[in-house]
């Protein structure tokens, strides 16, 4: 059994959860890496198969676009908002405004969201 990454179920056995991504999700993940962070269109099969066949409870997956070759999309598995950085040293005024506009997007579409209660 699957759990989406708000449910706390324990799906691997070893007390650990596993998290996966829907279809739908990857994609627009994968749009707003384009739209924001100057990620290539041609790379998203890739990431979307990535983010689909693997745990991304500790994913990594570099991306690049304007932020360099080492700009990567991270999910930490604590946290159900992935975001993007890029090393260090490769931090520039700009690429930082793109991290900060990415990850603002990417918190707008995955932040966790109130269970609709029919009975009010």
């Amino acid at each position: 059994m699957i759990a989406d990454a708000s449910s706390g179920q324990d799906t691997d056995g070893d007390g650990q959860q596993m998290i996966k991504f829907t279809p739908e999700q990857a994609n627009d993940a994968f749009d707003i890496l384009v739209e924001h962070a100057g990620a290539r269109d041609d790379e998203r099969h890739y990431f979307v198969r990535t983010l689909l066949e693997n745990d991304v409870s500790l994913l990594e997956f570099r991306f690049r676009g304007s932020l360099g070759t080492g700009g990567k999309f991270k999910h930490n598995g604590g946290n159900p908002v992935p975001y993007v950085d890029c090393y260090h040293e490769n931090l520039t005024p700009e690429r930082q405004a793109v991290i900060d506009r990415t990850n603002a997007a990417l918190a707008e579409y995955f932040a966790p969201r109130p269970a609709f209660d029919a009975g009010m």
